[in-house]
């Protein structure tokens, strides 16, 4: 879809800048659509710049639905709080959407009667799946980024909590390497690098630890500074350079 670019998209409930694996990868397919739609509870300058229209999602808090288990129980919660301004929980956004395209069975009046249609759909046993074979190929040569996404920036909600933002947790602004790659590229723990994935290029510190295996490049994903890079486990380049910080 982002490889093959389409001529519309639908993006529900995400930013595209940061949860992508590929953000570069996302911002060129979204900027060569003719159509796009944002369904999002946050209108960004980024969003309000790719999007052609932003119909505005209430929160989990301020929506009521059903959530379903690892196990498979159905979950059902309420709202916390009215949603506010015009914003409508998404099974309502997704029910005029339906009926606008006149598409059938998009004619539920609530909740209700959308619960029991899932719950006749979703009966009997579960199908069971098996894991994508993931390839033992050779990996090209060079520093490979392990780009693990921060625990206090898995979502909207999380990256834009004042509190959560000013734990340990939310540390990111760094490369780190194993203290063999940083010897053999010159860099000290302390210093600075500019990391470079396609055409984009961003300025770290550096930290140098083993905890980092030999060939990575932990350059964390889902974060301001990383969000105009590629691929979050994909080859990187890192070379000494970057601002003082």
């Amino acid at each position: 879809m982002l490889e093959n670019p389409r001529s519309a998209y639908l993006l529900w409930d995400f930013e595209p800048d940061f949860d992508i694996a590929n953000p570069a990868l996302a911002l060129a397919a979204l900027s060569g659509a003719e159509k796009v739609i944002a369904v999002s509870s946050f209108a960004t300058d980024h969003l309000e710049a790719l999007a052609d229209v932003i119909l505005p999602l209430a929160p989990l808090a301020e929506s009521e639905g059903t959530v379903h288990s690892l196990d498979g129980n159905a979950i059902a919660f309420e709202p916390a709080g009215k949603a506010a301004g015009e914003s409508r929980p998404g099974w309502k956004i997704l029910r005029r959407l339906g009926a606008a395209l006149g598409l059938d069975e998009f004619d539920q009046v609530d909740l209700a009667e959308l619960r029991a249609e899932m719950e006749s759909a979703l009966s009997g046993d579960a199908e069971t799946g098996a894991w994508p074979e993931v390839s033992n190929g050779n990996s090209p040569a060079g520093l490979h980024r392990v780009g693990e996404l921060p625990m206090f920036g898995v979502d909207a909600l999380c990256r834009r909590s004042d509190s959560l933002q000013k734990t340990v947790h939310a540390d990111s602004h760094f490369v780190a390497l194993n203290p063999e790659d940083a010897k053999g590229l010159g860099l000290e723990d302390g210093g600075n690098a500019t990391v470079t994935q396609g055409e984009a290029s961003v300025d770290y510190p550096v930290r140098v630890t083993e905890t980092v295996a030999a060939g990575g490049a932990w350059v964390r994903s889902s974060t301001c500074s990383s969000r105009t890079l590629g691929d979050s486990f994909a080859p990187i380049e890192v070379k000494p350079g970057g601002a003082k910080n």
